[in-house]
């Protein structure tokens, strides 16, 4: 069985991850934003290829969820950062948290 592409949708279960509205209610950009314990991209080199494809995937195929997979130290991390400070502006909130 071949996947391409996947999409998934999931709820996440995470006991220090507040989504009520009153939390993320306040206009100001700085309470929209929770980037908990994102890298930080200064130097971001390539993968537009990627960076485009997970950008269609999430505005105009709708998909809600992705999962990126690989090796240690293959960028994954680095590279969702990146896509999501590339698109912070197209949603209301921007929440990071760790799944480990």
């Amino acid at each position: 069985m071949v996947l391409s592409p996947i999409k998934l949708c999931a709820m996440v279960d995470s006991p220090n991850l507040d989504l009520t509205e009153n939390y993320y209610s306040s206009s100001n950009s700085d309470e929209r934003q929770d980037w908990g314990e994102a890298t930080s991209v200064r130097v971001f080199y390539g993968r537009t290829a990627e960076l485009y494809t997970l950008e269609k995937w999430l505005l105009e195929d709708g998909c809600r969820l992705v999962t990126i997979l690989g090796m240690g130290g293959m960028g994954k991390t680095t590279l969702s950062v990146k896509l999501a400070e590339q698109l912070q502006d197209k949603f209301d909130y921007v929440i990071w948290r760790s799944l480990r």
